[in-house]
């Protein structure tokens, strides 16, 4: 199963530990992709780092970059861009 995951950042640490103990335990079932700001100083973003075969970085966008929007407001109109990012983002 995948899951797709943005979380609040103050989640960010205990979903990490919810997603490891579960690819542990279930390592062919398993996957997530996970949404998070490059915050290098992070005890959470530094055990990303530390296990590569776990967590393999699909993509990253440059601070300042227009990544978020939000659903069409009526009939014929386009998505509305929420705002640029105010960091990094892989």
């Amino acid at each position: 199963m995948m899951v797709w995951c943005n979380p609040p950042f103050s989640m960010i640490a205990q979903i990490l530990r919810h997603f490891i103990r579960c690819k542990l335990a279930r390592p062919m079932g398993t996957a997530m992709l996970l949404l998070v700001p490059v915050w290098t100083d992070k005890d959470w973003y530094k055990c990303i780092k530390a296990m590569p075969d776990m967590f393999v970085r699909k993509r990253w966008w440059k601070e300042n970059t227009d990544l978020f929007s939000a659903p069409p407001l009526g009939p014929g109109s386009d998505r509305q861009v929420v705002g640029s990012t105010q960091w990094a983002v892989e």
